[in-house]
């Protein structure tokens, strides 16, 4: 089969797809992978075949337009809506006009939920689309746990407060419904749909999720269609020779705490730093900085903070104690994956739903606001996941379960199922 895959956002966002579709690819399909041109060398590695989209969210989301949109999130409606006219907008648009050119003379289409344009590219191709989330997503509400963007993610409620956490996300979502009808309309020549006939539409639609059941089992009342395969790994056990001197960092003590924020800091980086090494210092305990994106300052540490500005987490991991991190899926996953406590300090969008689930799961500590963080709080945290034998023994038995996870077969087998069988109706008819 051809099969585009589409994906836009975030390292996080860009390689659980990826690692989809090098999956497919193994499995004799031919994969055209369209995204921005900062994951271009990643495609073509994986031997995809790369088509360019516009943009970088990485560098949206580190810089200022990036936090002022996370703290949108959790404000009025009317407050998102003058963000959205102002900054996501223009980009919108134009992601909507370039994902129609990469999907031509394609036998099926894999997308992020990002835009929602999948259904429209099924009524106008006449393809089927799949919806592949490293989250649970609006098309599938539940009463079982709130709205993962919610500013309450962590909080258990009733089901009837789960589920009016949930509404109030469409809500929010529905402020981008507008430019997709526009796009229907003048672009594809497609009728508009209502909300509800939209929301139908993509309920339609196969969705596999790429998180572990273990640490989110599928709502009871997500019914039978919604896949959940198990984390997406991208590149796991890739070649990798360490500088000499992490290699030396690593061998002179005990395994040290890793930390790193990935795109997602807050306003003042330098302050976050501080924070980081004062609260080490404070637990005795050695560390590891990963600035990456998320623009952690690397000048001025002490011989026991090793800074880099990146390294793979497959490799790393296991030479560790334990995680600080944003709270990340993509993170989350491969720490789980690691068997390493967590530490969560999550900054905005999903990544206080799955601090709490890993607090709940018994593999880290609770998570800790960043905006408000000091450093006698992150001391305690790291002594707690760190020095409590039950978390490191959990966190070890999680790693387990994950790693026996297939999660990319799993979504592979689902996608040549549904075709097989859509197949068998056409030769039917």
């Amino acid at each position: 089969m051809r099969i585009t895959v589409i994906a836009v956002g975030t390292r996080g966002d860009v390689h659980p797809l990826l690692a989809v579709a090098a999956a497919l690819a193994r499995s004799g399909h031919r994969v055209r992978f369209a995204t921005e041109s900062i994951f271009a060398a990643a495609v073509q590695q994986a031997g995809l075949e790369y088509y360019p989209l516009s943009g970088n969210f990485e560098k949206f989301h580190s810089g200022p337009a990036g936090v002022a949109f996370r703290e949108s999130l959790d404000r009025s409606p009317a407050h998102f809506r003058r963000f959205w006219k102002s900054f996501l907008a223009p980009g919108f648009r134009k992601h909507l006009n370039e994902v129609i050119e990469p999907c031509r003379g394609a036998d099926a289409i894999v997308c992020l939920p990002y835009l929602n344009f999948a259904p429209s590219l099924t009524e106008l191709l006449e393809i089927p689309s799949f919806v592949a989330a490293v989250v649970p997503v609006l098309a599938f509400p539940t009463g079982e746990f709130p709205y993962p963007f919610s500013n309450k993610a962590g909080e258990t409620g009733t089901y009837e407060q789960n589920l009016r956490s949930w509404r109030r996300g469409a809500l929010m979502m529905r402020i981008g419904y507008e430019p997709i009808q526009a796009w229907r309309e003048q672009v594809l020549g497609l009728p508009v749909q209502s909300w509800r006939e939209s929301l139908a539409a993509t309920q339609s639609l196969p969705h596999l999720f790429g998180f572990s059941p273990r640490l989110v089992p599928k709502p009871a009342d997500w019914g039978e269609q919604p896949l959940v395969t198990g984390f997406w790994f991208h590149n796991l056990g890739a070649p990798y020779t360490p500088p000499p001197d992490l290699e030396s960092f690593l061998a002179s003590g005990e395994p040290p705490v890793l930390v790193g924020f990935g795109s997602h800091v807050g306003r003042d980086p330098g302050r976050l730093t501080g924070i980081v090494v004062d609260a080490l210092h404070r637990a005795g305990k050695r560390g590891i900085l990963v600035s990456g994106w998320g623009g952690l300052k690397e000048q001025g540490l002490p011989d026991s903070i090793y800074s880099t500005p990146g390294v793979p987490y497959d490799w790393l991991l296991p030479q560790t104690s334990a995680v600080v991190h944003h709270g990340g899926s993509g993170t989350v996953g491969i720490c789980l994956r690691a068997g390493i406590p967590q530490i969560v300090t999550p900054f905005g969008y999903d990544q206080s739903f799955w601090g709490h689930r890993l607090h709940r799961a018994g593999v880290g500590a609770a998570p800790i606001d960043p905006v408000s963080m000091t450093a006698e709080q992150l001391a305690a945290a790291i002594q707690y996941a760190t020095g409590n034998p039950e978390i490191r023994a959990r966190a070890r038995e999680m790693g387990q379960m994950v790693t026996a996870e297939r999660g990319t077969g799993m979504a592979v087998e689902a996608i040549e199922e549904h075709m097989a069988k859509r197949s068998s109706v056409c030769a039917a008819c």
